[in-house]
């Protein structure tokens, strides 16, 4: 996105999972937006505290919305979305 021309600070990098040094958890970032927010969806949960924090890290993007998540396979097992 950088190389699109969206600044550094136009961006926030979240994780609906563990907090990492390089991202920030959905949690912490509850009220803020940014323009331009990914969205790592690395929590497998399948409960209404991940729906909450699917809709939060997704309403904390002004233009811009970019998802990554996996999704599974016919047999269950996971594959990265393209």
């Amino acid at each position: 996105m950088m190389n699109e021309g969206w600044p550094p600070e136009t961006l926030a990098l979240l994780t609906t999972g563990y907090l990492n040094a390089f991202y920030g958890e959905v949690p912490g970032f509850n009220g803020l937006e940014r323009p331009a927010v990914v969205l790592a969806v690395n929590d497998p949960r399948e409960d209404s505290r991940a729906k909450e924090m699917l809709y939060v890290g997704m309403s904390r993007a002004r233009d811009r919305l970019v998802v990554c998540a996996a999704q599974a396979t016919s047999n269950g097992t996971p594959e990265m979305a393209s």
